[in-house]
């Protein structure tokens, strides 16, 4: 008992959680299992692509709306549909974006063990934490939503405009950064969910990633840039293609983000159990039996 956990605390010594090394190797878990950890998302993803789909084939019919005469004032009354409709957008995407890292959990430990995973095997280890999942999502949407509220708010009730102006033009960059920020000691509220089993997820993951909140949030921050900077090289060559190919080349882009963003918060929070409990992908084999 001793022996095993002064090699645990060897490990922990030898391999500290550190950024680089976790970008690293997700990349690496990444490129290796690609075919698997894609389809695993678009199994997972395929309600949100088949009504993307739906609304492509059978667009809502556009109801004119007219802007009112003071924006400052009505601007709540007047955007509310859209900020409503964009809410729901941004909670189904956090939900699914969620439980996709539920579902590719099985598939990196394996990897991290040295082994290979099945697409059966990763689903059902996945599938089995989906009530814990869905709360990790709920609690962390409205964290971050928050965040917009409060902003939104500010934009509804100052009369100044040049402060309205200001924060019209800030919010787009502000906000997102802010939500990382808030997202950071959270980042690995899933795994830990799944792993551990423990309805006290949110704490264990505010514990793991105390220390390494920095790092955490500059992790998040690549993610983030990596997904901003695909979206912008869409947007330049999405008008040259035709509708069903440019649905493809969204999708794909998008569910391999999802995964890439998946694997590291795999990784991330394996770094952190072997940096804090000494505690090895080895050593985790019994959870998914």
């Amino acid at each position: 008992m001793l022996a095993r956990l002064a090699l645990r605390v060897t490990k922990s010594a030898q391999e500290p959680f550190h950024l680089g090394r976790v970008i690293g190797r997700s990349f690496s878990i990444w490129r290796r299992d690609l075919v698997l950890l894609f389809v695993l998302v678009l199994v997972v993803s395929s309600p949100r692509i088949l009504y993307s789909v739906y609304r492509t084939l059978v667009p809502p019919v556009a109801v004119p709306m007219p802007l009112p005469d003071d924006l400052t004032e009505s601007f709540l009354s007047w955007a509310g549909p859209l900020l409503l409709r964009s809410t729901g957008m941004a909670l189904v995407r956090s939900l699914f974006l969620y439980l996709s890292q539920a579902v590719v959990i099985f598939a990196v430990y394996q990897r991290l063990r040295g082994r290979g995973a099945t697409f059966g095997e990763s689903f059902r280890g996945g599938l089995r934490r989906v009530g814990p999942v869905v709360r990790v999502a709920l609690a962390l949407f409205v964290l971050v939503t928050s965040v917009w509220l409060v902003f939104w708010f500010a934009f509804t009730v100052l009369e100044s405009p040049h402060v309205s102006l200001t924060l019209v033009k800030f919010t787009p960059y502000v906000v997102p950064l802010l939500g990382l920020l808030l997202l950071s000691p959270f980042w690995v509220a899933v795994p830990a969910a799944v792993v551990e089993r423990s309805r006290s997820f949110l704490r264990r993951s505010w514990i793991l990633t105390r220390g390494r909140r920095l790092q955490v949030f500059l992790i998040l921050v690549i993610v983030h840039a990596i997904d901003w900077g695909i979206g912008r090289l869409y947007i330049v060559v999405e008008p040259d293609l035709p509708t069903p190919l440019s649905m493809a080349v969204w999708w794909t882009q998008d569910l391999l983000l999802v995964a890439l963003a998946a694997v590291i918060a795999v990784v991330g929070y394996h770094a952190l159990r072997l940096e804090k409990d000494g505690v090895d992908a080895s050593d985790l084999a019994e959870v998914f039996g």
